[in-house]
């Protein structure tokens, strides 16, 4: 069986595509559909997003070259004024689920917002649930955590500036319930015929990890693209795909 990071692997490759149908598709609803080429064969990403008045919903899925397939379904719903419920279920590549459900409220403040919530989850009960968001002349910044009923917590941090036509930089810190931290940075960059994407990440252990994705335009709402992977051990993959706005 193929390691889960795969998955992730060609979900963050789809990500650096996907960008191209949000700023093109109907603000309602939009798909993408991405063709990531790997040793191992074809992989298959595909996103979409519906949004109503006072819901939104979105899937993603993931088919690997062996045909397994990972998926990703969430909805969130309006409550009321500030307040909102939300669920998320995936399906791993072996059929198993998991699932999370919570309900949410925000409070404004003078420069961004605070969200509080209790995320029930299927494996370690209730969680509670809050971020912090600033918003500033040199961007954003984000802090959650998240703390469970045994009282261990995990907690989230990252600050994002974007200059509108150029393109957007960020870094961050997370740390899980065993007090290990990972650190990250990525930039987005826009060129001449496309963009390119690239994304550090530096773990607990010192091990580092980098991915960069030069993406060209081809057309209205279609690209090709080139990702080279260095993994922790240093050793460097490339892959090569296509994407394609869903209509």
């Amino acid at each position: 069986m193929m390691k889960p990071r795969f998955a992730k692997t060609v979900l963050f490759a789809a990500a650096a595509l996907f960008s191209l149908s949000a700023a093109n598709a109907d603000a309602r609803e939009r798909s993408g559909r991405a063709e990531i080429q790997t040793k191992r064969g074809t992989a298959v990403a595909e996103r979409s997003v519906s949004r109503e008045k006072s819901a939104a919903s979105r899937e993603r899925s993931v088919t690997r070259p062996d045909g397994a397939t990972r998926s990703v379904e969430a909805s969130r719903t309006r409550t009321g004024p500030g307040a909102w419920e939300a669920d998320r279920t995936v399906t791993g590549p072996n059929g198993n689920t998991r699932s999370q459900s919570g309900d949410f409220a925000t409070t404004r403040t003078d420069n961004g917002r605070t969200v509080t919530g209790v995320i029930e989850t299927d494996k370690r009960g209730a969680v509670d649930y809050r971020k912090d968001i600033v918003r500033g002349e040199d961007g954003r910044t984000v802090s959650a955590t998240g703390t469970f009923q045994d009282g261990a917590s995990w907690s989230r941090t990252g600050a994002a500036d974007c200059d509108k036509g150029v393109g957007c930089a960020s870094n961050g810190t997370f740390t899980n319930r065993a007090d290990d931290t990972t650190v990250w940075s990525q930039s987005r960059t826009k060129t001449e015929d496309g963009w390119d994407k690239s994304r550090d990440v530096t773990f607990a252990d010192g091990a580092t990890r980098s991915v960069d994705v030069d993406t060209t335009k081809t057309g209205q709402g279609q690209a090709t693209f080139d990702r080279t992977v260095t993994a922790r051990d240093g050793q460097t993959r490339t892959q090569t795909g296509t994407i394609v706005r869903g209509q």
